[in-house]
């Protein structure tokens, strides 16, 4: 029989909520859905099952806007439509909160795409809630089971799972079709972070210095310090396919730690040398700076190598600023007057508030390098960045521009009165070595 399409338009009404159950009925749990899927696996020869897996997106945002029992209330929806869209043979259970997991019969997997296609629709309407509309927005997982599949049922739902998790939020798309890659990739990413402290220990990571340019002069003034991964010889990973992992897994506070630890004996070595050292910038993740030790940390090892804080620029992403505007500038403040010059890096990219450069108490904004893709031909852009260039200047900051790579874009920023520049068209980011050579010139 077909599956029966229901809307989830409605209203709610105060007396509903007052009847509405804290605790709705939506039958199958998941043991028991775990028992008859692999029943009807096991005995049907045809045709082909696929587990679905089923979310919201952003659910909490349901409870907090309308209420917990009103939260209840559309759950409880979205179970009666995913049940009314189920053919003989086929299973709906209920995981807790906005989670549901289908187990659907099949001939092709388009034909199962265009089958979730269909049920997504069913669940696409506008909810009513006292005459404001809130649109559901969801993910949904797919795991088409081979018929020579030895898997648990249970193995399964995880790749579900795994295929539903693994949408961005972001992206416009809400349906997946589980892909072995998934799967390792998920495995690689604990390889990883269980590979960190060894990694450390083994002094794995390396230290590059990018250099950082006066506009006028011509001449390197500051460098900034990236790290790179060498996992074997003559492999070096990029910074953007690990630092994210660390931090989404909670473990970049070692590195970070690393990292500044091994610009303070760099510079500590320079300085042997006699070499004219510019100041280096290291960057501190979010976590990092919830750390109650982080200022005393920091200054002991500072002190262990007997460089200047002055040379040791502490670089934040304007992020890690929004997530919390209240106490991250209660940091930085500590770190500001223990005498670490602080800079706030990625302006721009995405979370900028205006009213967060009169809070913080940084002394340098280093612009997003999203700014250099456009300007020079756009005058909207250029309009734009010479304002914020502008802006910047007149409340005391120093302006770096990143993602600098061409002398129009030179031209461009000199003419804005930009300080400082950075990016391939002065230097690429450099080995140790490298980098001496040019502190060595100078």
């Amino acid at each position: 029989m077909e599956g029966r399409r229901t809307e989830i338009a409605y209203c709610v009404k105060s007396q509903e909520v007052i009847d509405s159950p804290e605790r709705p009925d939506f039958g199958w749990n998941i043991a028991k859905f775990c028992a008859k899927a692999n029943e009807l696996i096991r005995e049907s020869a045809a045709p082909n099952y696929a587990i679905l897996s089923f979310n919201v997106k952003h659910f909490l945002l349901v409870n907090e806007l309308f209420g917990f029992q009103n939260g209840n209330r559309v759950i409880l929806q979205i179970h009666r439509v995913l049940n009314n869209s189920l053919h003989d043979g086929e299973l709906c259970a209920h995981l807790g909160g906005d989670r549901f997991l289908l187990l659907l019969r099949y001939e092709t997997k388009r034909e199962l795409e265009k089958r979730a296609e269909h049920i997504g629709r069913s669940l696409s309407h506008s909810i009513l809630f006292y005459g404001t509309h809130y649109k559901l927005e969801y993910r949904m997982g797919l795991f088409a089971i081979d018929s020579n599949s030895t898997l648990s049922i249970e193995a399964m739902m995880d790749r579900a799972i795994l295929a539903q998790k693994s949408i961005p939020d972001t992206s416009q798309k809400f349906i997946s079709f589980y892909e072995d890659r998934m799967r390792l990739h998920q495995l690689a990413k604990k390889n990883m972070k269980d590979r960190l402290l060894p990694a450390l220990k083994n002094q794995e990571f390396v230290i590059y210095y990018q250099p950082k340019y006066d506009l006028n002069t011509q001449k390197m003034i500051g460098s900034e310090a990236l790290v790179r991964w060498k996992t074997e010889p003559g492999v070096l990973i990029p910074p953007g396919e690990f630092i994210p992992d660390f931090e989404a897994n909670g473990v970049i506070v070692p590195l970070d730690r690393y990292i500044f630890e091994q610009v303070c004996a760099d510079i500590r070595h320079w300085m042997e040398l006699g070499m004219k050292v510019v100041p280096v910038s290291v960057n501190l993740s979010r976590a990092h700076l919830y750390r109650p030790m982080l200022k005393t940390d920091y200054e002991r090892i500072a002190r262990r190598y007997g460089v200047p804080f002055p040379l040791l620029e502490l670089e934040l992403t304007e992020s890690a600023l929004a997530a919390n505007p209240k106490k991250i500038p209660k940091v930085m403040n500590r770190l500001r007057r223990a005498g670490f010059p602080l800079s706030i890096d990625d302006f721009g990219a995405g979370y900028s508030s205006l009213n967060m450069l009169t809070d913080i108490p940084a002394g340098t904004v280093k612009l997003d390098r999203g700014f250099m893709n456009h300007s020079v031909n756009s005058e909207k852009n250029q309009a734009l960045l010479r304002n914020i260039i502008r802006l910047c200047k007149e409340m005391g900051f120093t302006v770096v521009a990143e993602g600098v790579e061409t002398k129009a874009q030179v031209q461009l920023l000199k003419a804005l009165q930009c300080d400082m520049a950075q990016g391939f068209y002065f230097s690429r980011p450099l080995p140790k070595n490298d980098y001496e050579q040019i502190l060595a010139a100078q």
